[in-house]
């Protein structure tokens, strides 16, 4: 993995992040989530954003690939489920205060496509809306 932060000329910070043939089943088990029953399953993500000097978040661009592998429930060892590949697109829009997320997954001849999108409140604490 390899990450950089760096300062704007306006207070602003940019962050760039990279994760490049990272063990899926390493980043679960650092988040403490049990990945045991899972085959290796490989994650690359170029990430980019930049922060304002308050700390909103001014734009924000990312892409998540994961595959091949599978996943094994924990209660039913016969469930298991493998991915050729998956994809998540993620787009941070501040103008309009929209986080965009299209992620695809793909295993075999089946696909399956899915957008998912999140409005920021306007007013701090107000209610934000998802689609």
């Amino acid at each position: 993995m390899l990450a950089s932060i760096k300062p704007g000329n306006d207070g602003a910070r940019t962050v760039d992040l990279e994760a490049r043939k990272v063990l899926l089943k390493d980043l679960l088990l650092a988040l403490r989530v049990d990945a045991a029953r899972s085959r290796p399953m490989r994650l690359y993500r170029p990430w980019s954003c930049r922060i304002a000097q308050d700390g909103t978040p001014q734009f924000a661009s990312g892409r998540i690939l994961v595959g091949p592998g599978s996943f094994i429930d924990v209660g039913d060892p016969q469930a298991m489920i493998t991915i050729d590949r998956a994809e998540m697109q993620i787009d941070w829009n501040a103008p309009r205060r929209v986080l965009a997320m299209p992620f695809q997954i793909v295993s075999g001849a089946t696909r399956l496509t899915l957008m998912a999108q999140a409005e920021a409140p306007q007013d701090p604490g107000g209610p934000g809306r998802s689609i």
